[in-house]
C-alpha cells in the first residue's frame, strides 16, 4: 500500500492483516520504486498524489521500452497492443469512442474496413487476462 498520511496506511494495513492478508506499507513514491524493484506484488493501492515521486510515474506501463507487465507477468504487447495499452490508460479511466481509439494508435492510412482492430483488442484482452481490465461500453467506446 502507497500512501503519505501515514496514519492512514499504517490503519487500513492494520486491517488488512487482521484479516489475514499480507500488507507492506511505504508512505511516498520513491520508497514505493524502490519497493516494487524487490518484491512482485499480486495487488498495489496507489495514491496518486504521492510526495518524491509522483504516482502516475511509479504506476507507468515502460513506455521507452514498450514494455508492459501485469503482476508478475510480462505482456509482451505488439507494437499496436502497446499502443492501445498506453492509450487507454493515459485516458485516465475516460471513455474513449470505438472512432478515437484506433485513430490515437493507427495512421491515417490505416484501413478503416478491416478488423485490425478488434483482432488487436482481443489479443490485448487475452494477454491481460482475467479479472479483465478493458472495458466495452457498447456502441460508445472502451475504458480501462
Amino acid at each position: 500500500m502507497v500512501e503519505d498520511p501515514k496514519t492512514l496506511v499504517d490503519r487500513v494495513a492494520q486491517g488488512l492483516r487482521q484479516a489475514g492478508m499480507a500488507v507492506d506499507a511505504v508512505y511516498d513514491g520513491a520508497a514505493a520504486l524502490d519497493a516494487f524493484s524487490q518484491t512482485a506484488y499480486d495487488l498495489v493501492v496507489l495514491d496518486r498524489d504521492l510526495l518524491h515521486v509522483h504516482g502516475d510515474r511509479v504506476c507507468r506501463v515502460d513506455r521507452a521500452r514498450h514494455r508492459a507487465r501485469r503482476g508478475p507477468r510480462s505482456l509482451s504487447p505488439t507494437r499496436k497492443e502497446f499502443g492501445v495499452l498506453e492509450t487507454l490508460l493515459a485516458a485516465d479511466s475516460a471513455l474513449l469512442s470505438t472512432e478515437e481509439l484506433p485513430e490515437r494508435v493507427w495512421d491515417a492510412n490505416a484501413d478503416p474496413f478491416t478488423n485490425t482492430f478488434s483482432v488487436t483488442m482481443a489479443r490485448l484482452r487475452r494477454k491481460l487476462a482475467d479479472p479483465p481490465l478493458i472495458e466495452t461500453v457498447v456502441g460508445k467506446g472502451y475504458r480501462m
